[in-house]
């Protein structure tokens, strides 16, 4: 059963099933504006903790980037440690199939159409260094 949920930043970790274990803060040094900004705009995929985890916590099985960028926003005092994290909840056994398919089923955006949207952009007043 697949639910939406909001969960506290605090209560959220790289789940051992993600994916995607290596990772550090230069990684996600894009992501930590814009999620500043716009928040999170694509829901971090949970599984309830294992046996072995805290007990009323959920991995993250897809989206690990976004989560470190959340941590470090949070350690850096710009949100709350508490912060509500809007999450979709699935089952442990969909949790490997739903890291790997997050992480090799997306496709980067043509150069040509991420210029005119970073156009757009500064043409609606953004700097270039918001941008």
């Amino acid at each position: 059963m697949h639910a939406d949920l909001s969960i506290p930043l605090s209560k959220l970790f790289l789940s051992p099933l993600n994916h995607r274990q290596t990772r550090d803060e230069s990684e996600v040094a894009d992501l930590i504006p814009s999620i500043a900004e716009q928040g999170v705009l694509q829901q971090l995929v949970v599984v309830p903790a294992d046996k072995g985890e805290k007990k009323s916590t959920f991995g993250v099985v897809a989206g690990g980037r976004r989560l470190l960028a959340l941590q470090v926003l949070a350690r850096d005092g710009r949100i709350a440690k508490n912060a509500p994290i809007q999450c979709l909840q699935i089952p442990r056994t969909e949790g490997l199939a739903a890291s790997l398919a997050e992480n090799t089923q997306r496709k980067q955006m043509h150069p040509a159409d991420e210029f005119d949207a970073f156009r757009t952009l500064v043409e609606s007043g953004k700097s270039i260094e918001d941008v």
